[in-house]
Parts: structure tokens; C-alpha cells; sequence
């Protein structure tokens, strides 16, 4: 049986009735006798609040700041540090070259400042680093930086060339998720998990996906993300800064190319948003921002119906109708490489049918004989041709397991297959794929 925490009132009623068992009078309601007993209550809460949190920090997944960080050192993992931003800019001259002093304090426009870590070269180039930690002083190429203390010779605005490069100090859900994925996955002298583990052991890497052979027999791709930055994309700096860190752990045999992945706009247009106010729409944005974060990988699709879901999901949303237009387009398909996973009977069905609603409301709409007949031919279409598709697919079917178990398990177990492990994840909803939960689930019978 689980210990339920009392709360304060209940602490306090417990201590009255234990006090006024004891003494021989009732006491008044002023007296000193209900005094003490809220003041050790106070206490007494305390040390349980304190106990709770203790409690807390047994487990990897509730554990948290120092805590954490010794549960991630016991593994050899550390919390990435932030790093401040760094870069070139280039001075310009009234006349000759002038010196500009090593140290040289310049300032942005938002009031971030930055130093020279170098002489200036011939071309009026110099190294400059910001004063702060973290994303607050990456900047924009082509802005431009101001002198704090005017040079003679020397124009104020400096050109920024490249600043970048600054993160923030990993985050307590960052780093937990390294510690549970380094816990579930033991490393195993070059897996693609290992891979992926080392490139986000990099400052400012929050997302890194592993393509073992894609360049042949013996090589290993790794791609990511910085999530952290203005523009995810990573630069040069930071390939070579992570290839650097994984060559010096990858297995001497593997040959490693580190790439930046190629960003794919996804244009989503929602129609009839349902309140459609200011807030809403922040909802809904945060809500795909995060299925993206979440779903998007090289080279995988992100589901129409997983983004209606994400956007049913936010908050005080109550109607919408979403119409992507680049379905069944040509910048709808996935690589010929990638492997493409065939939408289930039920899902084509839902498809069918939401497909069919639209029709029919529109033909009540309109009073052109020609246009309605179109219509109607255009439903007789759909239904034939969708119907045809689903009935040669698999069926979703309720599936219960007898206890919790990682996904990876229970997709050798029901399929034979423990490649699957993602599409029970992503179907299901599972947060983590470790534990999947002793739940009814949907599975497709083949």
C-alpha cells in the first residue's frame, strides 16, 4: 500500500486530538495547548514535505539538479556547461591600419557585450568572444557591433562576419532524458544509440539521429540539431566541433560523417479555428512546435492525423478544419531509401470518411447542376478508391501486455520484429519507450 502524504489540516486535527486525549479539562480555543499544536504541525509538515523530496531523488526519472547531475556522474555523464558565443567581425579604418588593443570591449544593440581575443589581421578581421554565457550572445551575420570606448582611426560599427556558438547549461529534463536513454541503452562499442549518445554529450546539441552504412559498408552518419539556436541548422563550427568529440570515442574501424540535416518547410493551413483568438493560436503553435521537436527526424513523416491530434491537443481549442496542401504533391514523398509504413485499415477508413463529410457538406452549398454532378462523381471516387486500398491493409486491434516492458521487447514479442519498437511509440502515445504501460493498446494484426 502506497504512503499518502497527511496535509497540513489533517497534521493539525491529528495533534489536537492526540493533546486533548491527554488532559484531564477541554481546552479553549485560545489556549496554549492548540498553539503548540500548530506550531509542531508546521514542523511536522515541513520534515514531510522534506522527505518527499528526498524520496524524489531516489529515482533517475524524478531526481533532480545536484541530485541529478550525481545519478548522471555515477554513468559517466555531466551536465553540458553553457558556453559563450564566438566569432569574427571586421573593423574598418579612416585610414592606415590602427591597433585595436586585445580586449577591446564592443556592444550590440540589445546591450550584450563582447571582447577581441586577437589582434586585428591586415584585413581588419579579429576574433571576438562575448563577455556572458549562453544563446543571449549569438548574433545575426551582417549585423553590426559598436565600440564602448571610441579608437581614433577607427569607425564604431563593426561588422559582424560569424557570432555564434553560445548555449545554455543544460536543462534538468535534458539531462535526465541523457541519463534514462544512457540507463535503458547500455553502451556497446559503437551502436547507433552510442552514436547519437556522444553527439548530444556536445554543448548546444539537442537532437542527433544515427544512419549507419548510408555511405557504404563501414561508415556511420550522424546528424543533429540545436534547438537552442536561432537557426537549428548547425554551422561549420559546430560539425566539426562535434565530429571532433565522436571521432575521439567511435570504434577505430568505422569511417564517420557528420552532416547538418536539410530543413523541409511544412506550410499548415487551418481553417475555421474554433476560438480563434490570440491565445488559442499561441496554443496551437506551441503544440505543433513541439510535435515537430518531437516526431521530426531525416528523412521521416510527420502523420496528417498526428497534426491534427497535436492540434486538437491545445489548450481552449474546440473546432478546426486542416488543409495541407502539399499532401499527395511531389515534396510528399520520402526518399526511395527511406521505408515507408502503409496507414492501416481503420486509419484509411477515418480518412475516407472525414473526406466524404467535406464533399457532402459543399454539395449542399451549391445550386450549379454541373458542379454538383462533379461532386458527386468526385464522392463515388473516393469512396471506391480508398475502400479498395483499406481493405488489403491491417486492422488495429486491442492488445493488452501482461506487465510493463520497454517497446523494443514487446515488438519482437508481438511481431517478431523489434524494429517496430517506433510505431508502437508513436501510436500509442507512449512517453517513454522503456516502459511501455500494462495498458490496453491499438496494434495492427500484422
Amino acid at each position: 500500500m502506497s504512503f499518502e502524504r497527511p496535509t497540513l489540516k489533517e497534521i493539525i486535527d491529528r495533534l489536537d486530538g492526540e493533546t486533548q486525549s491527554r488532559l484531564s479539562v477541554p481546552q479553549l480555543r485560545r489556549s496554549n495547548a492548540k498553539v503548540f499544536d500548530r506550531v509542531l504541525a508546521g514542523a511536522a509538515h515541513s520534515l514531510y514535505g522534506y522527505i518527499s523530496y528526498l524520496n524524489r531523488q531516489q529515482f533517475f526519472d524524478t531526481a533532480e539538479s545536484e541530485y541529478l547531475d550525481r545519478w548522471a556522474s555515477i554513468y559517466g555523464l555531466l551536465r553540458k556547461k553553457a558556453t559563450r558565443a564566438s566569432g569574427t567581425v571586421t573593423f574598418t579604418f579612416s585610414a592606415d591600419l590602427v591597433n585595436v588593443p586585445v580586449g577591446t570591449i564592443l556592444q550590440s544593440d540589445d546591450g550584450v557585450q563582447y571582447q577581441t581575443t586577437g589582434a586585428v589581421a591586415s584585413d581588419g578581421k579579429a576574433a571576438v568572444e562575448a563577455l556572458n554565457d549562453g544563446v543571449v550572445g549569438n548574433q545575426q551575420d551582417g549585423d553590426v557591433l559598436t565600440l564602448v570606448s571610441p579608437i581614433i582611426g577607427v569607425f564604431s560599427e563593426v561588422e559582424i562576419i560569424k557570432l555564434g556558438g553560445g548555449s545554455e547549461a543544460e536543462s534538468d529534463d535534458s539531462l535526465r532524458a541523457r541519463l534514462l536513454s544512457r540507463v535503458r541503452e547500455t553502451p556497446c562499442g559503437g551502436t547507433s544509440s552510442d552514436y547519437v549518445q556522444w553527439a548530444l554529450e556536445v554543448p548546444g546539441v539537442t537532437r542527433a539521429w544515427c544512419f549507419p552504412q548510408e555511405k557504404g559498408e563501414g561508415t556511420v552518419t550522424v546528424r543533429f540539431v540545436c534547438d537552442g539556436y536561432e537557426n537549428i541548422v548547425p554551422d561549420k563550427a559546430m560539425l566539426d566541433k562535434v565530429f571532433a568529440h565522436i571521432d575521439g570515442l567511435r570504434p577505430v574501424t568505422a569511417h564517420l560523417y557528420v552532416y547538418a540535416p536539410e530543413i523541409k518547410p511544412v506550410n499548415i493551413k487551418i481553417s475555421g479555428l474554433l476560438p480563434d483568438d490570440a491565445e488559442v493560436r499561441a496554443a496551437v503553435q506551441q503544440e505543433l512546435r513541439d510535435l515537430f521537436a518531437r516526431e521530426g527526424a531525416p528523412g521521416q513523416r510527420i502523420y496528417l492525423s498526428h497534426i491534427r491530434a497535436a492540434i486538437s491537443a491545445a489548450l481552449g481549442e474546440a473546432n478546426m478544419v486542416v488543409a495541407a496542401s502539399e499532401i499527395g504533391t511531389s515534396n510528399d514523398r520520402l526518399d526511395a531509401s527511406t521505408p515507408v509504413q502503409t496507414a492501416p485499415y481503420d486509419d484509411l477508413i477515418a480518412v475516407r470518411n472525414e473526406i466524404l463529410e467535406a464533399i457532402d457538406e459543399e454539395s449542399l452549398k451549391i445550386s450549379s447542376d454541373p458542379i454538383y454532378e462533379a461532386l458527386c462523381e468526385s464522392r463515388s471516387a473516393v469512396y471506391e478508391a480508398i475502400t479498395q486500398r483499406a481493405e488489403n491493409q491491417a486492422r488495429l486491434v486491442s492488445f493488452k501486455p501482461s506487465s510493463v516492458q520497454p517497446a523494443l521487447v514487446l515488438a519482437y514479442d508481438y511481431y517478431g520484429d523489434a524494429s517496430r519498437e517506433a510505431e508502437i511509440v508513436g501510436r500509442n502515445k507512449i512517453r517513454h519507450s522503456g516502459f511501455v504501460p500494462a495498458v490496453e493498446l491499438k496494434l495492427l494484426n500484422e
